[in-house]
């Protein structure tokens, strides 16, 4: 074996741990959010208002009924945050369930 051959089999560089930022950490919580909402329909998160300055996050919910729309909302226009417009959307389907759940 030659010596660059040696030299590239002994080799082993070195690994950077990065650590996470708390934007970073957002996001993935955000990506996490929205990941779960995605499981119960179409999720939208925006921006819609000229008159409220923040976050809207909503759900069609998937259901198997012709003619109907089930649409989960998060409490209003006004979340500071992405990740709170949709945490709020997702206890908001999940206090549905909880809700359907025990009327059943």
């Amino acid at each position: 074996m030659n010596l660059i051959n040696k030299l590239k089999a002994e080799w082993s560089p070195a690994v950077s741990v990065v650590s996470e930022t708390p934007a970073q950490a957002k996001i993935d919580a955000l990506a996490d959010v929205l990941a779960e909402l995605q499981k119960h329909g179409r999720v939208t998160l925006g921006m819609y208002s000229n008159k409220h300055s923040g976050w809207h996050c909503a759900v069609d919910m998937n259901i198997a009924l012709n003619g109907c729309k089930f649409e989960i909302k998060s409490k209003g226009y006004d979340a500071p945050t992405p990740l709170q417009a949709a945490q709020e959307c997702l206890e908001n389907v999940q206090t549905a369930f909880s809700s359907i759940q025990g009327e059943i």
